[in-house]
């Protein structure tokens, strides 16, 4: 299956923002589910990042199949991006209540920006996606 991987396939953007947040997702999956108990001990958390990591790798194979898409249908990219910010949300609340140690709160601090880069650039390749499709109007 030959897919239209190109700069001029309206889903360019948002298909490799996708595979970027894929990415990085099944690296913060892997390490999280690799570190168990010592590194949530080191978050600060009372068990293991193991089951946390193993949702992230989940979410990444999602991101990935979507993006293998021939089109990616808009609902489901915002459905993506309100996952993001959702996730985003609760790390601040987590953050703001003392649920993690400082260092751990700094690495999730910094996790929860580029998760917000990636929810706004979803959005952004959604929205030139939507817009590319669009008959222009005469």
């Amino acid at each position: 299956m030959k897919l239209p991987h190109k700069p001029g396939d309206p889903d360019y953007l948002l298909r490799r923002v996708l595979q970027a947040n894929a990415t990085f997702s099944t690296v913060c999956g892997l390490v999280w589910v690799g570190g168990g108990a010592s590194l949530g001990t080191w978050f600060g958390r009372d068990g293991s990042m193991a089951a946390d990591g193993a949702g992230l790798l989940i979410f990444a194979a999602l991101l990935v199949s979507l993006s293998l898409r021939r089109s990616i249908p808009t609902v489901l990219a915002a459905v993506i991006v309100a996952l993001d910010i959702l996730w985003v949300v609760d790390a601040g609340v987590k953050i703001a209540d003392g649920a993690f140690s400082t260092p751990g709160a700094w690495v999730m601090g910094a996790i929860a920006l580029v998760v917000l880069d990636f929810a706004t650039f979803q959005a952004l390749g959604a929205y030139r996606s939507r817009k590319m499709r669009r008959p222009a109007a005469a």
